[in-house]
Parts: structure tokens; sequence; C-alpha cells
């Protein structure tokens, strides 16, 4: 995978995490002081090694104030992926990097923020992204999109939240000074699934859903592709979790974005969750479906649909008794995924939350 590589010549922080974080600067005035220069490195989610100069300096967090100043190669190791920068070292000052390794490339995320001394007494803020065009906001107030100059910003703490669609936002808490210009740059996460799942029908027991974005930077590998989504769903808390991926020319994936050849005598009994990494919404191509054979045929998965009731809805009860429990409503016209019947009742999948029983006489069967 590409690596990117950030050449910083002043004071540094760079900063992953997406919720807000303070960033100061300091410099050690002391006269007294050696003219070493302190280096402070963290990473979100994971632990990673912390890798300077080549030779393993220990795990984050990592502090240490006895590294000579001038040019360093900064790496993070960590069991999803790797990050390296070359950063630039001052004496009597502090260097924080901060970093979420992530998957790497587009799917990693952090902040380098320096600060340099300019001739007026006015406050500066430089920003650049990676992508460009990303929208700046300061103070929740819209300034512009990157790359992005802003003059005469208050002498005071600001919020900086760099966004873009299809990314995930990223803020620093920042402190300005007059007389100082911040450089800002920055990396954003690329979402690698879409904010809404789109399930492709294809069996009770196996559950497909399409993953395309519109990213062509998502589509370029992927077995990078399918690492970036499990380590999202783990790190971000999505609700679903996925057992294997598939790609449109039939390549299956596990979780860790290998290429995996399963065994087609070996049963599956559980319930499997499969990502299609598509570069189209839509359903399966051929070779995805001839490659999905090995969990078992597709077989047509029963639906209920709400005819007409007089109100408009139907209730969903708790249980297939007139006395149970409403614990939704469904309206008419929806279409439902069928999980049991009982005499007159009908048991559907309302979400992947939600289920429960609905009277059979609202009901047109169907199977998709």
């Amino acid at each position: 995978m590409p690596i990117k590589k950030v050449i910083i010549p002043a004071i540094l922080i760079i900063c992953s995490l997406s919720i807000v974080g303070a960033v100061y600067f300091k410099i050690l005035e002391n006269p007294l002081v050696k003219p070493n220069a302190a280096l402070s490195v963290t990473a979100s989610y994971e632990q990673a090694s912390v890798i300077v100069d080549g030779a393993l300096a220990g795990k984050t967090p990592y502090e240490s104030k006895t590294l000579k100043p001038g040019e360093h190669t900064i790496s993070l190791k960590s069991d999803s992926g790797s990050y390296e920068t070359k950063i630039t070292l001052i004496p009597q000052a502090a260097t924080v990097v901060s970093r979420e390794v992530g998957t790497g490339g587009a799917f990693s995320s952090g902040y380098a923020v320096w600060m340099e001394k300019i001739s007026n007494n006015e406050t500066s803020l430089s920003i650049v992204s990676s992508p460009t065009g990303a929208e700046v906001s300061v103070d929740e107030e819209e300034k512009g999109i990157t790359p992005l100059n802003l003059t005469n910003l208050s002498e005071d703490n600001h919020t900086i939240t760099i966004s873009k669609p299809g990314y995930e936002p990223q803020s620093m808490y920042l402190k300005f000074k007059k007389g100082f210009k911040l450089n800002l740059v920055a990396d954003i996460f690329l979402y690698p699934i879409p904010e809404n799942l789109e399930n492709i029908s294809y069996s009770d027991t196996i559950k497909v859903y399409n993953l395309a974005l519109s990213e062509s930077a998502v589509t370029v590998d992927a077995a990078i592709w399918a690492k970036a989504v499990a380590y999202f769903v783990k790190t971000r808390g999505k609700p679903v979790t996925f057992n294997y991926f598939v790609d449109s020319d039939g390549v299956i994936y596990d979780t860790t974005g290998l290429k995996v050849t399963l065994n087609p005598t070996a049963p599956i009994t559980d319930s499997i969750t499969i990502g299609y990494l598509a570069q189209n919404k839509g359903d399966l191509s051929d070779k995805a479906k001839e490659a999905l054979s090995i969990f078992g045929s597709a077989t047509p998965q029963k639906t209920a649909k709400i005819i007409p009731t007089g109100l408009g809805w139907l209730r969903v009860r708790s249980e297939p008794t007139l006395n149970s429990s409403e614990i939704a409503k469904v309206n008419v016209g929806e279409e439902f995924p069928i999980l049991e019947e009982k005499d007159t009742w009908i048991k559907i999948k309302i979400d992947d939350t939600t289920q429960g029983w609905i009277s059979a006489t609202y009901v047109q069967k169907s199977a998709q």
C-alpha cells in the first residue's frame, strides 16, 4: 500500500481522533535545558509499536525527551496496518504524534499541525487535506473548502472541523496566538461501507449486503477494502458483523483481507453474512453467485406484503395472539421477510432488531 509522507519543519501535532481533541504548543524556554527534542506518540483504537529511524522505541503511548533535533522517520505498526512519516524535531520543542493507523491508505486518518512565527501580530491558519475539496468549519461556522487560508481568527481556542461526503469528519481544538501561523495537514478516513446497507435477497440463512460506494478509491483493491470494512465495523461498533466478502469476480476474502478457498463438502450450519464488494448498486454478478454457492444454493425467501386493512396500517404483536402486546405498526404496501407461520399468524422481520407477529388475514404471501 502507498505510504504517506509528511515533512514537518516545526512544532507538530498529529491527531487522528474523530472526536474533538485539544492541541497545545509548548516551547521549552529555559536556557539551561539541553537542546534536545521531546516526542510523544499515541494511537487511537489500538496499541501500536513505535519505530524511530528503523529501531523499535516502544509501544503507544510512548514518550521521549532525549531525541536529537533534526529529521527523523517515525513509523507506527499495529495489528491492522502501518503508517510512516518524516518529521523534523525542533530543539527545546515538544512534538506530539497521534494517529489512527487503520488499514492504511484512505482507510486511516490523522492531522499534522505546526506553528511558525509570522511578521505581523495576527493569527493565521493554512489548511490542506487528503482528499482535497473538504469543507472547513471553525466553531461550526463554514469557512470554505481545502486548500484554504484563514486570517484574523481571535486569539483563543477554536474547534476546526474538516469534512467531506463519504468521509468521517475530523475535528481539532486549536489554541491560536497572535504573531503565529498554524499549518494544518489533514487525512480523513474514507467510509468503507454505505451509510445505509442495501440487502441483496439470496437465501434464508445467508445475508448479503451490497457495499458499493461512489468513491473509486474503495474499489481499487478488494483485499484492502474487505479488511477495512471489518476494521471499521469493529472499531465503530456497527451492528452488523461480516463473516466473508466476495467481489464481482467471484473471489472470496476473509475479514483480514486474505483470499480464501472453502471446502465444498464442509456443511454450513450457521447464518452467514457476506459483504459484496461491488462497484455499482444492484444484484450479484454471475461469478459472485457462483462463488457463494459454496455456502448453499440460493433459495427464494417468502415475504409478506401488507394489504389494505381499512386503517392504512397493521399492528405487529409480540406473540401470535390478540391479547399480546403491540410492538410496532407496519404500513399497507410494505413487504417483509417471513420468519415463521402459526395458525392464522405470520412472524415477520421488520429490521435487524425487530420482529413480531401479524394477522395473516391482511397479508399477501409471495417469494422473492
